[in-house]
């Protein structure tokens, strides 16, 4: 990690020598930025325009800190997805956006699974608009819910949870993004972002062995906790191109609790706890991006956990290239 920012501040230098005398002259004008890895937009896709911005991830589960702060070791489980993320402008200051997992695979041990994960639907409202000179940010306010078409009860025991892709909760969500462009000097721009998400999701009906901690033979409801995150990230541009950003990604979930049978284990034994408590969760996401146009561009890093308790330790690789039309 040193040794990438020190590569990158070497062509922050560099750029500035070489390609400063060029834009001494030019007025302010607008950097080509894709966007971090994780943090969403906080201008709204313009009536009648559409962005396309599929993810391919590749991630790997090895561990979890339990609430008494004891770091526990996992067998590694491997997951491969692709999402396609498409916004449509709706109105002027409105968009609606769309994120599929139309393809999970995971992989633990001997055993895996591909299907189908969960799909989200995300409207966005402009409510300000980035002034240069002032204060006054992009401001864009978010309501949607995700839709449970993932798998999650009714598991296979030989699986050993690689079939799980869902959550099986309708999850209501607000957001709000705030979002600052900064002219540094000549061709360097500094962007700002800060996520805030609210999610509460519904009661899940759970039958048989289920990602909530139901047993063979269950038969309840599963009552998932609260959850909510905040994501500061920032974007600098060491060419017009060439784009250094980063994620920073705190993260809450509440206690989920299971009411009626909770079933018994493979060895026959009732099951009297189920459900899974509360956490926190710490990642980071620093990638890199080229910029083909302010339109285009692509964009290539890595998500990975530095603190949690009650969650998973994870790794995961992440490209996408997003397209404005």
């Amino acid at each position: 990690m040193r040794i990438l920012l020190f590569a990158l501040l070497s062509l922050s230098l560099f750029a500035t020598d070489t390609l400063t005398p060029k834009l001494e002259k030019e007025k302010y004008t607008n950097p080509w930025f894709t966007g971090p890895l994780l943090a969403p937009d906080a201008t709204c896709v313009g009536w009648g325009h559409v962005r396309v911005q599929p993810y391919f991830v590749g991630t790997d589960r090895y561990g979890i800190l339990n609430h008494a702060w004891w770091q526990h070791s996992t067998p590694v489980t491997n997951s491969y997805s692709i999402q396609p993320i498409i916004t449509f402008g709706i109105y002027h200051g409105m968009d609606v956006q769309v994120s599929m997992q139309v393809l999970q695979h995971n992989r633990h041990e001997h055993t895996h699974s591909t299907r189908i994960g969960d799909i989200s639907v995300t409207y966005g409202l402009q409510i300000a608009r980035d002034q240069r000179h002032s204060w006054v940010p992009d401001v864009r306010a978010t309501f949607g819910t995700i839709i449970p078409t993932g798998y999650y009860q009714r598991l296979s025991a030989g699986k050993k949870s690689t079939d799980i892709t869902g959550s099986g909760a309708w999850e209501p969500t607000l957001g709000l993004n705030f979002q600052k462009v900064y002219h540094l000097h000549n061709i360097h721009f500094l962007r700002l972002s800060i996520a805030m998400n609210y999610i509460w999701p519904s009661t899940v009906a759970v039958r048989g062995l289920n990602r909530y901690g139901g047993g063979f033979a269950s038969d309840g409801a599963a009552h998932p906790g609260k959850k909510g995150n905040v994501d500061v990230a920032f974007e600098y541009n060491i060419t017009r191109s060439f784009t250094f950003c980063s994620d920073f990604l705190v993260s809450h979930s509440g206690k989920t609790w299971i009411s009626g049978k909770k079933g018994f284990d493979a060895n026959g034994n009732a099951i009297k706890s189920g459900g899974i408590k509360d956490g926190w969760q710490a990642s980071i996401a620093p990638a890199l991006q080229w910029n083909f146009s302010e339109k285009a561009g692509i964009i290539g890093g890595v998500w990975y956990s530095v603190f949690d308790r009650q969650g998973e330790d994870f790794f995961s690789v992440m490209l996408s290239f997003n397209i404005l039309n």
